[in-house]
């Protein structure tokens, strides 16, 4: 077992991972952006190098290390979204899913049906049986369908969750030029320099800084 390290040529961005082989099998990486960035640049601009043969007992403890140690992170201008180890839980399982769950609990309780409503469906219903057959029938046709409601509540779930990752990778991966020199973002180059990221943004934004400027 292993942990990598997938190198963009072109211009120099890297992935961490780990990978259940050392056989050279081709393999780059299966983060969202890495993905995203072999799909533009081509695979063969891209080449893995090892970083370290682990056991299987701390191979999640070693990623962890390395894409902290590395820098391989966005808000550094690289491809790792999150900072390795295990899986990140299911939708299901979040806070926000759960949040969510809980929503469309109390708009299904807050549904009121008026005594003229169940008047209606009392009149509309009056001579029919139903027999035991017919209602496991109903049960087995309504059985894994979502309401509307859910529906539209999970689309939003998934485009706010798309649009906050979205905005977080263009706010930490847009590179910048200061005195000539290009940094990957302005935390990264807060962080080489030691100047505050508002002080960079107000130089880049300002006519008096010209050495400060957007690539």
């Amino acid at each position: 077992m292993i942990i990598y390290k997938t190198i963009n040529l072109i211009n120099g961005k890297f992935y961490v991972g780990k990978h259940y082989t050392s056989a050279n099998d081709g393999y780059l990486g299966s983060g969202d952006l890495i993905l995203k960035a072999i799909k533009k640049y081509g695979k063969e601009n891209f080449k893995r190098e090892i970083l370290e043969f682990v056991d299987e007992n701390n191979i999640d403890e070693q990623e962890i290390y390395w894409i902290a140690h590395t820098s391989a992170n966005v808000q550094y201008g690289n491809y790792n979204i999150t900072s390795g180890g295990n899986k990140p839980p299911r939708w299901h399982n979040t806070k926000d899913a759960i949040y969510i769950k809980q929503k469309i609990s109390i708009t299904n309780k807050k549904v009121i049906h008026t005594k003229e409503w169940n008047k209606k469906v009392s009149e509309a219903n009056k001579g029919k049986v139903f027999t035991k057959e017919h209602c496991n029938n109903i049960s087995k046709s309504k059985k894994g369908k979502r309401n509307e409601k859910q529906i539209k509540l999970l689309k939003k779930y998934y485009k706010n969750e798309k649009n906050i990752l979205r905005n977080r990778i263009q706010k930490t991966c847009v590179q910048i030029e200061i005195d000539g020199t290009i940094f990957q973002s302005i935390r990264h180059s807060a962080r080489i320099l030691n100047i505050p990221e508002s002080n960079i943004r107000r130089r880049l934004k300002s006519k008096n800084f010209p050495n400060y400027k957007y690539v």
